[in-house]
């Protein structure tokens, strides 16, 4: 071998050695929810149009659900596969059933043990699904619209996933929010129950943010949407994700310096209803405030008065869970509603000049 094809052996294995480092592994465990229009495809194009190499793999078999694959030895083969950065488990609708809750948790036990086993570093991630178009009949409850559908499913996710210690991939919330804000998108297949394209390019983009924890702005891969359309979801799938990051988990391991809320925001309480307990998470950007360096870490930040307040439907107030000065992060904050009535209560979030309120129940 002369010195020159040396030379070129050496840089090659260099720089393979050096890609494949930073090279990040994930796999897909699902069914035809997830394999729909090449959803992880999607993902690896979006990570690659950022620079970002990504490889996939997945386990998707047509209706089959987690209790299914947590069952089979094959899925713990493909599992032994690699030594995965990421396992991206797909819930389906059972989490709407609180019935159910056990059954999905001890099934994903099964599931954890495997990956563990396995690769003890590996991050598991929960995806929250998106529902029915139509909404469902649930079998002595009645007849629930697809919002209605999508508040039991996002209960019971963040039930199953705080149980487990699970981040989130809030793809179900994602497709409500776009089907809030433009009512005539088209995120359902004609069956009403598989994503057509759009649904999974969302899908798509939340899995980006929930894995690297940035943010997308006009990415260049759009499968066959228009520029502004894909913006416009890649935008809303962020948004999602990143400024909500105590509600799905993932302030445990996304630098929070990058991703503080660009603004201020109040969640819905979960549960809600409830009894006797619910959960109340907000957020504070650094641009609110007063701005002081912080003796922990010499970094400057924004401290910025904070109340929430719970009042009745009459306007009395009931009980204060934050008065007083807050500087940038996520928030959450637990009432305990053991010694007050059933009933419709507000709860009212004020940060400078910031205000807004949301309603939740009470049921005894």
């Amino acid at each position: 071998m002369t010195l020159l094809s040396k030379t070129f052996l050496l840089i090659y294995l260099i720089t393979t050695t050096i890609f494949a480092q930073n090279q990040t592994e994930v796999l897909f465990i699902g069914n035809s929810l997830t394999y729909s229009n090449n959803l992880p495809g999607m993902l690896v194009e979006l990570a690659s149009a950022e620079g970002k190499n990504l490889e996939v793999d997945t386990w998707t078999l047509p209706g089959v659900s987690l209790r299914a694959h947590a069952n089979s030895s094959d899925i713990y083969t493909k599992i032994n596969q690699k030594q995965w950065d990421y396992v991206i488990l797909q819930s389906d609708d059972i989490t709407a059933f609180d019935d159910m809750y056990n059954i999905e948790i001890n099934c994903i036990n099964k599931l954890l043990a495997g990956i563990r086993s396995n690769h003890s570093e590996s991050k598991v991630i929960y995806q929250m699904v998106f529902g029915l178009e139509d909404g469902v009949e649930i079998p002595n409850e009645g007849n629930y619209s697809y919002e209605e559908y999508m508040n039991k499913i996002y209960t019971g996710t963040l039930y199953i996933a705080n149980q487990l210690n699970l981040q989130i991939a809030p793809v179900g919330w994602a497709w409500k929010t776009a089907r809030a804000e433009k009512n005539d998108i088209v995120l359902f297949a004609a069956d009403g129950a598989h994503p057509a394209l759009r649904g999974s390019y969302i899908g798509a983009c939340v899995f980006y943010s929930t894995i690297f924890g940035e943010r997308l702005s006009e990415n260049t891969y759009h499968s066959m949407l228009s520029a502004k359309e894909a913006y416009y979801l890649q935008n809303l799938a962020s948004e999602t994700v990143l400024n909500d990051l105590v509600t799905w988990n993932l302030v445990t391991y996304i630098n929070i310096q990058k991703t503080l809320p660009n603004k201020i925001f109040l969640d819905n309480n979960y549960p809600n209803p409830f009894n006797p307990s619910t959960v109340i998470r907000y957020g504070i950007p650094s641009s609110v405030g007063t701005r002081h360096v912080s003796p922990a870490s010499g970094t400057a930040l924004s401290a910025t008065n904070v109340s929430l307040y719970i009042y009745d439907i009459l306007g009395n107030l009931v009980a204060t869970l934050q008065d007083g000065s807050q500087s940038p992060g996520y928030y959450e904050r637990t009432w305990n509603a053991g010694n007050v009535a059933s009933g419709i209560y507000l709860y009212v979030l004020r940060a400078g000049t910031y205000i807004e309120r949301r309603k939740m129940i009470l049921l005894k």
